[in-house]
């Protein structure tokens, strides 16, 4: 290999194969080099597979980097990786790639799987957050009207997939806060002023599957028609184009009272997972960033 220093010298190196490694190891804990490809110009690359697999480990490095920053484990990226780094080189006669290379494979197997189930345990959890909230403003509209019978008929006559034909049907879900008044226009033009929406603004953000909260609101589309009108079809349409999910309509407030009971078991079941979750990926971090011992 050609040899560069801090002057730009060049220079060429020939060592025995089987010395190879432990000179190269020398060089850089004691100098700076950089090598140049003597065949950039040919497809003969002695080395192309084994220089394919330290790339591969390097980017498992990187992913194992970022999740530990995004649970806190390093707050100051340079300190403990810095030290373990040193610790680990100063430990070099007695580790060989192939280890490295199969620990590195097996915590990322094992973090990309963990982290895959925590985004699905995190958008469930969302959308029991959400249907949660959809509930209490079921509930409070069924208590702040229950003396006035033409909104407790309103509010009986459920969601679309219970109402009666002719009748009017309600359909409620979430959707992001900034989507709120182009969703309100587009019920409008689409049903000539003949839907009546409210919204109902969420006071904490929710988190989604990938980490960011956002703030949503509570929307509940009041129409005429049953669950096989067209009109259902249509504000379910828009509903759904416009980013918002969907829920049903607890029709009374012994229902909504239960169905609150029931998705609040289902949070406390969820943040189980989540704290299991967190609890093995601080130990698996743990783990990494432990320099070996020997001797």
């Amino acid at each position: 290999p050609l040899l560069r220093s801090e002057t730009m010298k060049r220079g060429t190196l020939v060592v025995p194969n089987e010395r190879a490694r432990a000179v190269l190891c020398e060089l850089g804990s004691r100098t700076r080099i950089q090598f140049e490809d003597m065949n950039v110009q040919t497809m003969r690359r002695a080395y192309k597979t084994a220089v394919q697999r330290i790339e591969e480990c390097e980017r498992i490095v990187r992913f194992l980097v970022e999740q530990a920053e995004q649970h806190d484990k390093m707050p100051e990226l340079g300190s403990p990786i810095q030290r373990n780094a040193e610790e680990y080189l100063a430990s070099r006669p007695y580790y060989k790639f192939e280890e490295v290379e199969a620990e590195l494979k097996r915590a990322y197997t094992q973090l990309l799987t963990a982290r895959d189930n925590h985004r699905g345990i995190i958008e469930q959890h969302a959308r029991i957050l959400e249907e949660k909230y959809v509930v209490i403003v079921a509930a409070s509209q069924t208590q702040q009207y229950s003396a006035r019978d033409s909104v407790r008929s309103l509010l009986a006559a459920g969601d679309a997939t219970t109402a009666h034909a002719g009748g009017i049907s309600n359909i409620a879900g979430v959707i992001g806060r900034q989507e709120q008044d182009r969703f309100a226009r587009a019920l409008f033009r689409m049903s000539r002023g003949n839907t009546f929406t409210s919204f109902h603004p969420i006071a904490d953000p929710i988190t989604d599957e990938s980490g960011k909260p956002s703030y949503r609101s509570v929307f509940v589309v009041y129409f005429q028609g049953g669950a096989s009108s067209v009109m259902a079809e249509k504000v379910t349409g828009i509903c759904t184009a416009y980013g918002g999910r969907l829920y049903s309509w607890p029709a009374t407030a012994s229902e909504a009272e239960k169905r609150f009971q029931e998705l609040n078991a289902q949070l406390a079941d969820s943040k189980v997972s989540q704290d299991a979750y967190d609890r093995f990926l601080r130990t698996e971090m743990d783990t990494l960033l432990a320099a070996p011992r020997f001797g």
